[in-house]
């Protein structure tokens, strides 16, 4: 008896360690660390977006729709100015509507705000709303939003956005989001599909305790992100460290489990 019993408790510690990682877990994305600038460029009715993935180059400020090629995401662009102080810039993908962006700078040129609605391969939307900060003015005689800007605060985000649930499965995870993406991979380095984001095609995994994983998120082959989860003492709390290999930028987020 005092045997199995023992066998019990042992097997319970290790179902408990591998089990970390399974739940609902909620960014808190009013504690973010955001590593990153945006850059625009509005002049003599010509747009360019260092933002978008990829970058846009001399688009029309027209508000006519314009062709965009060998982008994952869209396949049509189109911006339009408002006012001196704020651009709207939307895009499609096979005649649906992507992503709506509104850009408004405030009186004193010093900040701006981003409110952007857009809607996963799902058709999930989704909204976050952003405070900016400006880092570098753009050239004489262009519109206010060009220049660089860093995000200093997300100040909403909708918990479709927010919310990602991991399942352990035999030496791996399965994982889906509120976006409707999705993978089952296991802890082995190799690449699994990744479903739900066109940009995505393929995720590996790999452990590096019983705390702490890393995913290696993939388009056609090449890391595009990395993010680093560390369980926090307790379980209720993970630290998030992103990787933006495209943009060469971090970021940081701890998620709560719900």
């Amino acid at each position: 008896m005092q045997r199995l019993l023992l066998i019990l408790i042992l097997a319970s510690i290790s179902a408990s360690a591998q089990s970390v990682f399974d739940g609902t877990w909620r960014l808190n994305t009013n504690d973010a660390q955001v590593n990153v600038t945006e850059r625009f460029l509005l002049k003599d009715g010509v747009f360019s977006s260092a933002a978008y993935d990829p970058p846009i180059k001399d688009v029309k400020a027209d508000g006519q729709p314009n062709p965009a090629n060998g982008a994952p995401y869209y396949d049509s662009v189109t911006v339009r100015v408002i006012d001196d102080c704020t651009v709207d810039y939307t895009s499609t993908r096979n005649g649906k509507l992507v992503d709506d962006s509104k850009v408004t700078i405030s009186e004193d040129n010093k900040t701006a705000t981003r409110d952007d609605n857009f809607v996963s391969e799902s058709g999930q939307k989704n909204h976050e709303s952003d405070l900016w900060k400006r880092l570098e003015d753009g050239p004489p005689g262009s519109h206010k939003i060009s220049g660089t800007w860093q995000p200093v605060k997300i100040e909403n985000a909708s918990d479709s956005l927010r919310d990602i649930i991991y399942k352990v499965t035999e030496n791996g995870l399965a994982m889906h989001d509120g976006q409707g993406d999705s993978y089952d991979a296991k802890f082995d380095g190799k690449d699994y599909p990744y479903r739900g984001d066109p940009g995505t095609t393929g995720v590996s995994l790999k452990k590096i305790d019983d705390h702490t994983f890393e995913e290696s998120y993939k388009r056609d082959g090449k890391i595009i992100n990395i993010w680093r989860w560390t369980v926090q003492p307790g379980g209720k709390t993970m630290q998030l460290a992103i990787q933006d290999k495209l943009h060469d930028t971090t970021l940081n987020f701890t998620a709560s489990k719900q």
